[in-house]
């Protein structure tokens, strides 16, 4: 009796382990074809002081979202209050808390 049980219990967390490596694997595909696409964003970007999420140099509010901004390429203090419409890149792992925290965003250009 203990023999099948301690089988069963086996095959049960074998099975879940299977299906979670599996999960785990579609959403870090998701997650690198949502970083290789470009994301446009309209309305302006202000210099975020102290924030919550702690990452993100500027942000922005496009369509009532928030968005945390970064560039390595672009200087974002040129465009702080200027209604503006960028290009860029979420970059991978972010948001740290997704529900909570807000999309981490590579500027790469302006239109």
């Amino acid at each position: 009796m203990n023999s099948k049980h301690l089988l069963f219990f086996v095959i049960c967390l074998l099975a879940c382990t299977c299906n979670k490596n599996n999960s785990e694997k579609g959403t870090e595909n998701e997650m690198l074809s949502s970083a290789n696409s470009h994301i446009k964003l309209t309305g302006k970007i202000e210099l975020q002081l102290f924030s919550y999420h702690q990452y993100g140099s500027h942000f922005i509010l496009s369509d009532s979202t928030y968005y945390a901004l970064t560039s390595s390429t672009i200087d974002l203090d040129d465009f702080i209050g200027t209604d503006t419409t960028l290009i860029g890149n979420k970059i991978p792992g972010y948001p740290i808390n997704p529900g909570i925290d807000p999309d981490f965003i590579e500027v790469i250009a302006f239109e």
